[in-house]
């Protein structure tokens, strides 16, 4: 359930006034961001991906070519960046799946967006 998983638009959010429907009867506890690691990992352990900011993508915006792939790299050059995932103030069950994909230009600041430091273990 998306409960044990994101921080999304829901209960605690709603004096907000997001545009779109809210989470009804869920409430995750937190009003914006919440902090790292508060809902469980997925199945390869990595915390916040569904919810909480959009993740800030190194790729440059644009369609991608036609048919199946793994992993596809963005275009060379455009005017937007990737944003995956979905934040805090997103509504709609399909801005969560981390294959979503959305769009933010570089020089324009965004509350809902941000990016993910990784590392190896």
């Amino acid at each position: 359930s998306v409960a044990s998983v994101a921080n999304v638009a829901d209960e605690s959010a709603q004096h907000l006034r997001l545009s779109g429907k809210i989470f009804e009867g869920y409430n995750d506890g937190y009003q914006v961001a919440a902090p790292v690691g508060s809902f469980v990992p997925n199945g390869y352990g990595l915390y916040d991906m569904a919810g909480n900011v959009w993740e800030w993508c190194h790729d440059w915006y644009g369609d991608y070519s036609s048919g199946r792939s793994t992993d596809p790299e963005g275009h060379p050059s455009g005017a937007n960046r990737v944003g995956r995932g979905g934040s805090w103030g997103s509504v709609g069950t399909s801005n969560f799946r981390t294959a979503y994909r959305d769009w933010r230009q570089p020089s324009f600041p965004d509350i809902w967006l941000s990016f993910r430091c990784a590392k190896t273990p």
